[in-house]
């Protein structure tokens, strides 16, 4: 049975995805590394990103079991 997702599993999803991609393409390559990710106040998508390096994650993730979306929207 899949757990709700929570804030710390936006967060260590987040981490592996990372560690997952950098194990891919190395990290020295990359334009822009991610620094954090967090909770959005704009709620009108599924995540976003910023020119700086800041991830946002719709809140609407929270108490659900959509984690394949959640990896999707973290890799996106």
């Amino acid at each position: 049975m899949t757990n709700t997702i929570d804030l710390i599993t936006i967060e260590t999803t987040f981490k592996d995805c990372f560690e997952k991609a950098a194990g891919i393409i190395q990290t020295r390559s990359w334009k822009l590394l991610p620094l954090f990710i967090s909770l959005d106040i704009h709620k009108s998508s599924y995540g976003r990103a910023l020119g700086n390096g800041q991830i946002f994650i719709n809140p609407a993730f929270i108490g659900t079991k959509a984690i394949n979306k959640l990896i999707s929207t973290i890799n996106h």
